[in-house]
């Protein structure tokens, strides 16, 4: 944590479902787990499995380290697939 030019704090919050990070004021953001059952019940897969794995991080399972290479891995992989496409 770490405060803006105003002296309000802010964080750093990576984004589980992609390899994207902000830095935003923490009082624009929520705590995933405190609303667990709204946001659970979206249909949109990456929000699903973004708040699967960031639970799976906080039980230490995985770790965020861990959930990065499994990522880069799978977007190399993916975009391998679609360079061999013709």
């Amino acid at each position: 944590m770490f405060e803006d030019s105003n002296g309000e704090p802010k964080v750093t919050v990576n984004f589980i479902g992609d390899l994207t990070h902000a830095d935003l004021l923490l009082s624009k953001i929520d705590k995933f787990d405190a609303k667990f059952e709204e946001y659970s019940k979206t249909k949109k897969k990456n929000l699903i499995l973004s708040i699967e794995i960031a639970n799976k991080i906080i039980k230490g399972e995985i770790s965020y380290e861990s959930h990065l290479i499994s990522l880069k891995k799978r977007f190399k992989a993916k975009t391998m697939k679609k360079s061999n496409v013709k």
